[in-house]
């Protein structure tokens, strides 16, 4: 994460509008050094500078998410995933939103469309069985003795 932000300096030192910079410079103060201040402040400025830039809308979701800001986290998310509809990153980001506010339903669904987008990305299943346990929605496996998540139609 040290050469990663050096990176990050290095390329606004040589050109001051690059979103992509700013936005892992934010990534950066938010995942590395818990900076809540400097990281919200670089993503917005990296969305200033380029308000078409999708992933750095689902990064700023996220960061907003884990400070409990889940309304604000939710509208972030979504716009990435209103950029880039296909993304199956972008939508896993906006489903977790939807789980870290407790908002199971919308959560569940949204990670049924992850699985959609890509059948074969085992986070969409592991999230959408965690959902489903925590909407009380786990039965026990006639073959088995211990539980198992069952997909709910």
């Amino acid at each position: 994460m040290p050469q990663a932000k050096e990176a990050a300096v290095r390329a606004l030192e040589l050109d001051e509008s690059l979103a992509e910079a700013h936005a892992s410079l934010a990534t950066y103060w938010y995942r590395y050094e818990y900076n809540w201040a400097d990281a919200g402040r670089e993503y917005r400025r990296a969305l200033a500078l380029n308000p078409n830039y999708a992933s750095a809308y689902g990064w700023y979701g996220m960061f907003l998410s884990f400070q409990g800001r889940h309304e604000e986290a939710v509208a972030q998310a979504r716009r990435g995933v209103e950029l880039e509809p296909t993304s199956r990153i972008l939508n896993l980001q906006l489903a977790l939103t939807f789980h870290q506010a407790r908002r199971y339903g919308e959560a569940a669904e949204q990670f049924r469309k992850v699985i959609e987008i890509d059948p074969y990305f085992q986070a969409g299943h592991t999230y959408l069985a965690e959902v489903y346990e925590q909407q009380g929605r786990r039965k026990r496996s006639p073959n088995s003795s211990r539980a198992s998540i069952r997909r709910a139609i």
